[in-house]
């Protein structure tokens, strides 16, 4: 919508329009980029590893089998904790 906008956008030069919608096509595809990337953390070239949530998991489910009480305040975050399933 942007760009068909800016192709009515009395420009006063033509280079200078051309530039305008240059700049704003290479902004828009780097945005489309970026959010398409950032759908899955897990994948693509901004990511992140899932190898220490993994741990995480595996540590906290040792301590919530130990008795650990000070994990969380809640019982029923303790609860949700030892459902969550790799």
């Amino acid at each position: 919508m942007i760009l068909f906008l800016l192709f009515f956008y009395p420009f006063r030069n033509v280079a200078l329009g051309m530039v305008c919608i240059g700049i704003t096509t290479m902004l828009l595809a780097f945005a489309h980029f970026v959010l398409t990337d950032l759908d899955n953390p897990f994948e693509g070239t901004w990511n992140v590893d899932s190898k220490p949530f993994a741990e995480l998991i595996t540590k906290l489910r040792q301590a919530i089998r130990a008795g650990a009480t000070s994990l969380t305040s809640s019982p029923a975050r303790c609860y949700r904790l030892a459902e969550v399933k790799p």
